[in-house]
């Protein structure tokens, strides 16, 4: 497999990650419910509830279109994983009729019971016109094609391009303007207040603590560098990203002679995953010692309300006492998320497990 190869394979697994598509690269899943994710910046304030959740609505969505409900959507099509898990967590699922379905939904309750709207990463927009819905979203970012969006939209489709998710406030407007779009505001308030309060635990495990550098393997050498989501959920986390320190920026593969000169303190890997046994990474004394830790990979990937978990899961595994002073000073008591309830308290065992195995 040539480099261009690779590189193509990596960004593909990243957005199948991301939208829910591709083949479903291989991961296994548990189809119980499960619970949260974070991002990158900590302390910045929820975006602020609207209380006429009335219709009907008019919202600028990230292309600059002006799209308007009359009432509240009863038949909804979501064209990411990240989107359909917010959806979930509002409490809105019975609504969804189409979606990505596989394991990088399948921890959601009912998903596979949903229509597959996707081929790869485009939209299967027959598919979609024909449930119709009385609202699409679909993730920025570039994710989903322009021209399937205005193919849906030609067919008298209904269409918010929500933002790219880049950034832990991304997430939360992404909450609250799903709750308004869906008439559910709140269900999106108290899922906002939930991840601040489950961020503020972490912000306070990590505020004395001496940061370990981590490199993220994805597979092949494949890491997340500079200017990448995961690269700031590890600094949220209270760890260095390594792969930064290296000079790596994006999405890209790092030479085997330059992780071991890094010498990372810890590897971080896809639950279900491994550090190749034949690597030269096994040099590492992080590799020697079993100085892994591992992620649920799809709530690390997707930026839903559930990555505040897989933040918190990595933080545990590196600060392990700190994070247990400060979550017994936490009253709050549960993982379940406001649109859920009690039963969704268990992380779903999902592994995007990269199959990369060989040397880059």
């Amino acid at each position: 497999m040539t480099r261009g190869t690779k590189t193509l394979v990596v960004a593909l697994v990243v957005l199948a990650a991301l939208v829910g598509g591709v083949a479903h690269v291989g991961a296994t899943a548990d189809a119980t419910t499960g619970t949260a994710t974070p991002t990158a910046t900590t302390a910045a304030p929820a975006p602020a509830a609207q209380e006429d959740c009335s219709f009907p609505v008019t919202l600028t969505d990230s292309t600059g279109t002006e799209v308007t409900l009359e009432q509240a959507p009863q038949d909804v099509v979501v064209l990411s994983a990240s989107d359909a898990q917010t959806v979930w967590e509002l409490g809105e699922r019975a609504h969804v009729v189409g979606m990505p379905v596989g394991p990088s939904t399948a921890y959601l309750n009912g998903s596979q019971d949903r229509t597959h709207v996707l081929d790869g990463v485009r939209v299967q927009v027959e598919t979609v016109v024909d449930l119709d819905p009385d609202l699409v979203i679909a993730p920025g970012g570039g994710f989903i094609s322009p021209e399937d969006v205005q193919a849906l939209r030609d067919a008298g489709v209904t269409v918010y391009v929500g933002n790219d998710g880049s950034s832990i406030q991304d997430v939360r407007d992404t909450v609250t303007t799903t709750g308004r779009l869906l008439g559910a505001c709140g269900a999106a308030a108290d899922t906002v207040d939930w991840m601040n309060e489950r961020l503020s635990v972490v912000e306070e495990t990590t505020q004395d603590v001496d940061s370990p550098s981590v490199f993220y393997w994805l597979g092949g050498g494949y890491t997340a560098g500079n200017g990448t989501f995961q690269g700031d959920l590890l600094e949220l986390a209270g760890a260095d990203n390594a792969a930064a320190t290296m000079g790596i920026s994006g999405w890209a593969p790092a030479e085997p002679e330059a992780i071991v000169a890094e010498a990372p303190d810890y590897f971080l890997v896809s639950e279900g995953g491994s550090l190749p046994e034949d690597h030269p990474i096994q040099q590492t004394t992080a590799a020697q010692e079993g100085n892994v830790i591992t992620v649920n990979a799809n709530y690390w990937n997707q930026p839903g309300p559930r990555i505040v978990l897989a933040v918190e899961q990595v933080t545990q595994q590196l600060h392990n006492e700190s994070y247990q002073a400060a979550t017994s000073e936490d009253s709050s008591g549960s993982d379940a998320l406001p649109g859920f309830g009690v039963g969704a308290a268990a992380i779903a065992l999902l592994g995007a497990v990269f199959a990369l195995r060989r040397r880059p």
